[in-house]
């Protein structure tokens, strides 16, 4: 058996999760432990001493390839970063219809499911909030998770957005007055229903089918975002490779229109048009980031804004959190379902061209303020 230190992550009391060996060959336990419940087990273990410092461990047969296992937990950590979310919010359309069920409205339930949509869904309900979604009590929950593989701490000499520890001769530096985080633990209170839904999204994806293997590609690319502060420039190009991962096929052109109408109509899907050019309008300004980051040598702090800039993240997290979902939970297995969602869609608006939900027009030459366009279109 092989054990790899959580640092970062703890669980309320240990559990086992399924995921594929070396090649997909095979199913593999992986056994999450709380600390105490592993030094409860009292084994002798190579290179381990009571003094190495970390927050949880994971137990599973060795694979013989040490960077298989680090991918294959990071993909469970991911998952279960999403798994969290779902449980945390699961209730929110539950609560919401429940508190209007001995209301007399004078309209039909279409209508009222309609508003919950607008108003309660997982994009809308948290679009404002960075790094953040409102929980099954509409409390705000930080949607960040500072998470370490191995012996190292998670500290800020693991983020390239705050300054690494230093020795300065300037007392007066401002740089060292800015903000810096917290790196609390976060604590995952885990229960039976988190480890079915686990087990409910790793079907899907052992069922092989279009887009959950999809689901399966990004969970690894996804352990990079869980807190965007990490690496900015990382952050951009991961969050780009993993909306086409889930959006399109292999080869496809007008990837970027593509990837920010297909976005639109799922997260928007059956509500006005507007909230779809909004939400278009941003992933396809989110892509001139990327390209001059790309193409351009760009950083982040090249742009304008710094906070337009996170703010942006922000959003296009959101919206990899709300795809993701909505294939779960509709049971999206093709692209071809995604293409016909936006069919559909386009249908309902009266476009003939899926395009014309991209409204703005971009300058390939310059950056501009993503929050110029990113301005809430009130139906």
């Amino acid at each position: 058996m092989k054990y790899i230190p959580v640092n970062g992550l703890k669980f309320t009391n240990s559990f086992a999760l399924h995921w594929f060996g070396v090649n997909n060959r095979k199913i593999v336990e992986f056994d999450f432990f709380t600390k105490k419940d592993f030094e409860n087990l009292q084994i002798n273990l190579c290179n381990y001493s009571k003094d190495d410092k970390f927050d949880s461990i994971v137990r599973f047969d060795s694979q013989c390839h040490n960077s298989y296992e680090v991918q294959a937990i990071k993909s469970l950590i991911s998952l279960l970063h999403i798994v969290t979310r779902m449980q945390n919010t699961n209730k929110r359309l539950e609560n919401y219809l429940k508190d209007f069920s001995n209301i007399d409205f004078n309209i039909n339930k279409e209508i009222l499911i309609m508003e919950y949509d607008k108003k309660e869904s997982d994009y809308w309900k948290n679009e404002n909030l960075y790094e953040a979604y409102f929980d099954n009590d509409n409390k705000i929950v930080s949607s960040a998770w500072n998470v370490n593989l191995g012996g190292n701490p998670v500290n800020r000499d693991c983020f390239e957005r705050f300054s690494l520890r230093y020795f300065d001769d300037d007392c007066a530096d401002e740089y060292n007055a800015q903000f810096r985080p917290l790196f609390n633990c976060h604590m995952l209170e885990v229960n039976q229903a988190m480890v079915e839904k686990y087990a409910d999204i790793f079907e899907l994806i052992y069922s092989g089918k279009e887009n959950y293997r999809k689901i399966q590609s990004v969970s690894y690319l996804y352990f990079d975002i869980l807190n965007l502060y990490r690496n900015s420039n990382l952050a951009v190009m991961t969050i780009a490779t993993i909306f086409e991962t889930l959006l399109l096929k292999k080869n496809e052109d007008n990837q970027r229109k593509k990837v920010s109408v297909r976005a639109a109509c799922i997260v928007a899907d059956g509500m006005s048009i507007k909230r779809k050019n909004y939400i278009a309008n941003g992933i396809y300004m989110f892509y001139e980031y990327r390209n001059a980051i790309v193409h351009d040598g760009k950083s982040y702090l090249d742009f304008v804004s710094e906070n337009d800039f996170c703010n942006i993240l922000s959003k296009m997290k959101n919206l990899i959190y709300c795809i993701i979902k909505y294939y779960v939970d509709n049971k999206i297995e093709t692209i071809n379902e995604v293409k016909e969602i936006v069919t559909n869609n386009m249908k309902q608006d009266k476009l003939e061209n899926a395009f014309k939900y991209i409204t703005i027009n971009s300058n390939d030459e310059e950056v501009r303020l993503a929050s110029d366009y990113l301005i809430f279109y009130g139906d």
